[in-house]
């Protein structure tokens, strides 16, 4: 029997991983020409616990999402070892659903 620290851990992983699987990295986009009519995207509400990286390059920043594949595959792998153990922590109240929000 895992202790319930482990338990825990395990829980926060899996919600984590749903939430970079399925949530949206940021709540809006938006598009407006700059100075001289070139498109320019603004991102509203980003969720920071999805970025991987950030970057100053000319003229603004670059933000480095995690991969979404990355975090279902990861997903999968856990089903696999264990799959009720997932499909119940899944489901689970307090399980980050995108729907929630």
């Amino acid at each position: 029997m895992i202790s319930t620290d482990k338990q825990e851990l395990k829980t926060e992983v899996v919600q984590g991983l749903r939430r970079l699987a399925f949530d949206a990295p940021a709540k809006g986009v938006r598009t407006e020409p700059d100075e001289n009519g070139a498109p320019q995207m603004y991102l509203e509400g980003i969720d920071p616990f999805q970025v991987a990286g950030l970057r100053q390059v000319k003229g603004g920043v670059e933000l480095q999402f995690y991969s979404r594949i990355e975090a279902m595959m990861k997903l999968l792998e856990l089903c696999e070892a264990d799959p009720g153990d997932l499909l119940e922590r899944l489901s689970a109240p307090g399980a980050v659903w995108a729907e929630d929000e």
